[in-house]
């Protein structure tokens, strides 16, 4: 806060949902990373199966995700294992992902349980769909709405202007062939549709995207501070675009 709450308001962007990820493949993990802006979603990804059994153990996660076959664990242990009474997360929703020539021997060691298998060979928006139904639909709630329309980064050497792809409460996508570092943090004014006014604010270039996945060649920033009224416009200009979208 700037010691001046009537004008300016701090973003309280408390995680609900905490995920657990055991996934080497990087395409994989470019699936899932995009969804940390795009719901409520804390993220934590390890590549062995064994670092993430011993996380699993100390800490209960919503959602724990595992690549199959997992390169230093055969499944059936760890799958014994993550449902053991002695585990923090042993009612977590499981999500598996693996190969489709390998789909069916996996669904076979998980009939007991009631996890969902993703293939690999499949669009990030498989992926998402299934880890969005282990969640009763907490993604939906508070995804991006796709818009054009167009942001104000400053700087010392004045604004630049990027197409904004995605936004939502907590978050900006912005397509950009030259994206900030990583880390920066750059005013901003965002102008919405049928509006003159636009909103003010502080945000953080959090990651730049990944174009094979992502089909947007860009960066990801996250609303630090809003001023003003910025905040309940942002939350209702979202909300609306959802129950837009669901008519």
């Amino acid at each position: 806060m700037n010691g001046n709450p009537a004008s300016t308001t701090d973003l309280d962007i408390n995680p609900t949902i905490t995920v657990l990820a055991m996934v080497a493949n990087s395409r994989v993990f470019a699936f899932m990373e995009p969804l940390t802006e795009r719901s409520d979603l804390a993220l934590t990804r390890v590549k062995s199966g064994r670092h993430g059994l011993t996380l699993a153990h100390e800490r209960g996660y919503d959602v724990v995700v595992s690549q199959y076959p997992l390169s230093d664990l055969g499944f059936g242990e760890f799958h014994s294992r993550l449902r053991s009474l002695k585990c923090a997360s042993r009612q977590a929703q499981l999500l598996a992902v693996t190969r489709e020539d390998r789909r069916a021997e996996l669904l076979e060691k998980l009939e007991d349980d009631h996890a969902h298998v993703v293939s690999l060979d499949g669009d990030p928006g498989g992926f998402e769909s299934a880890l969005n139904e282990l969640l009763g639909g907490a993604i939906r709630a508070t995804s991006r709405m796709l818009m054009e329309t167009r942001i104000g980064v400053g700087s010392d050497t004045g604004w630049r202007v990027f197409q904004t792809v995605n936004v939502s409460e907590s978050g900006l996508l912005l397509q950009t062939t030259k994206p900030l570092p990583i880390g920066s943090r750059s005013k901003f004014a965002l102008k919405l549709p049928e509006s003159d006014d636009p909103i003010h604010g502080l945000a953080e270039v959090v990651r730049h995207t990944q174009p094979d996945t992502e089909m947007v060649t860009g960066m990801a920033m996250r609303l630090v501070r809003l001023e003003g009224d910025g905040r309940a416009r942002l939350a209702s200009f979202v909300r609306h675009r959802i129950r837009q979208s669901d008519d």
